[in-house]
């Protein structure tokens, strides 16, 4: 009796177990227009959730504008 008692404890311990990760937060990424000139722009970029450091490509109809590196937060 007491090892079918133990058996069933162990079966629903492992059953019960969540296995799953949590998901992973959302990186997101915003740009704003800050000034903008005939021949330039000054764009600021917000990121949240992501691993620093990073790399931010700046593409513009698919063609590879500029890649920025980025250290830190600020």
């Amino acid at each position: 009796m007491k090892k079918l008692m133990l058996l069933i404890l162990i079966i629903t311990f492992i059953l019960s177990c969540n296995t799953t990760e949590p998901p992973q937060p959302e990186k997101t990424i915003k740009l704003e227009l800050e000034d903008a000139s005939s021949i330039e722009a000054w764009i600021k970029i917000t990121t949240s959730n992501f691993q620093f450091p990073t790399t931010v490509t700046l593409k513009k109809n698919n063609v590879v504008e500029q890649t920025i590196s980025l250290l830190t937060q600020d």
